[in-house]
């Protein structure tokens, strides 16, 4: 059963899952789902502030660029969120409906910028450039995910 109570404990049991999914999806999403969790290393109990889950956010992408190699611009999942956490971090915690609608825009457009992008990480790094002409599956699964996460706090 997943603790939906304590943020950290939850990041910690997806990363958990993540890693026995296996693929290198799954090692790249326990990186995100641990490195996140440290968001919440003094949080006990009680109300979470937004503003810690940008953290989280913030702390998930560094731990991916840091252990997995790439960074913006490389045709990732990191092109999805990383556009969409500056939206976030840029809004100071003020999370609005309006943020949160944004900052799913940008990770849509972060995915979709990845089909004109060379692929310098990631499995299509290993194909030839003239097969890799759609955008990145990792990049638009993570911008999935990032909009129905954001269009759930909307409601």
């Amino acid at each position: 059963t997943l603790d939906t109570v304590h943020p950290r404990v939850l990041l910690t049991q997806l990363g958990v899952l993540a890693e026995k999914m296996g693929g290198s999806s799954g090692g790249v999403y326990s990186l995100l789902f641990t490195g996140a969790a440290k968001a919440f290393m003094d949080h006990v109990s009680g109300d979470v502030d937004r503003e810690a889950w940008v953290r989280a956010l913030r702390f998930g992408l560094e731990t991916v660029i840091k252990y997995g190699g790439a960074e913006p611009g490389d045709r990732t999942m990191i092109d999805a969120l990383h556009p969409a956490l500056l939206v976030l971090e840029q809004a100071g915690g003020t999370l609005t409906a309006d943020v949160l609608k944004e900052a799913g825009s940008a990770a849509s457009a972060g995915a979709e910028a990845t089909a004109t992008m060379q692929a310098r990480a990631g499995r299509a790094s290993y194909v030839s450039k003239d097969k890799v002409n759609q955008a990145d599956p990792g990049a638009i699964a993570a911008a999935t995910w990032f909009n129905i996460i954001t269009n759930a706090l909307q409601s």
